[in-house]
């Protein structure tokens, strides 16, 4: 009787290691990288994506909603302006009829819009650097801050291209929703102005 004892004890402390093992064992179920950057955009998502970096804001009529973005635009009539917080620092802007100016932060915002053809055009100063970009029905090119962009349309509300932010060229992507053309041409270049100076 007690030799059947010892023998059952003795199988049971072999075998708890393994099944205490296979409590512990779980097959991995997150998704990937390649599976969480290739979920389609919401029609209504701001979207730029580089290498190291990744902005999506939601657009709507008169706000940027996103991880650290709260950016409203008021077009009342003694109150036309752009307000609100930029990963953590208070943006408040005046707009006018051609340009917008103001600060981010410590920082003074200014940047000035025009027509050429079908082509929005702005010019002026972002994080203290000069900026200058062109945004047509073809393509996004020029300098924000401390990068430049060239990209071309390849598919509806999407540009691809490249950008140099101090350094050689890297593939980037800018999906820019129809939504945000309803802050008008001086609201919409200052909206890509603060959302791509901070890449």
């Amino acid at each position: 009787m007690t030799s059947t004892c010892t023998r059952l004890l003795s199988l049971a402390l072999l075998t708890l290691p393994m099944a205490a093992a296979g409590c512990f064992h779980h097959d991995p179920n997150f998704p990937s990288q390649e599976e969480l950057y290739d979920v389609p955009p919401s029609p209504d998502e701001l979207l730029m994506r580089s290498e190291g970096h990744f902005v999506s804001v939601k657009v709507s009529d008169s706000d940027l909603v996103g991880p650290d973005v709260r950016l409203s635009i008021y077009s009342e009539r003694h109150d036309s302006s752009v307000r609100g917080t930029l990963w953590g620092r208070p943006v408040n802007l005046a707009i006018g009829r051609s340009a917008a100016r103001g600060a981010v932060g410590t920082t003074l915002f200014h940047l000035s819009t025009r027509r050429e053809g079908d082509a929005l055009r702005a010019t002026g100063s972002v994080q203290q650097k000069p900026t200058e970009f062109t945004l047509s029905r073809d393509r996004f090119s020029g300098s924000v801050a401390s990068c430049t962009y060239e990209m071309r349309r390849t598919e509806a509300l999407t540009y691809e291209g490249e950008r140099s932010c101090d350094g050689p060229g890297v593939p980037v992507t800018l999906r820019i929703p129809e939504e945000l053309s309803r802050w008008g041409d001086v609201g919409s270049a200052t909206a890509l102005a603060l959302l791509l100076s901070e890449s």
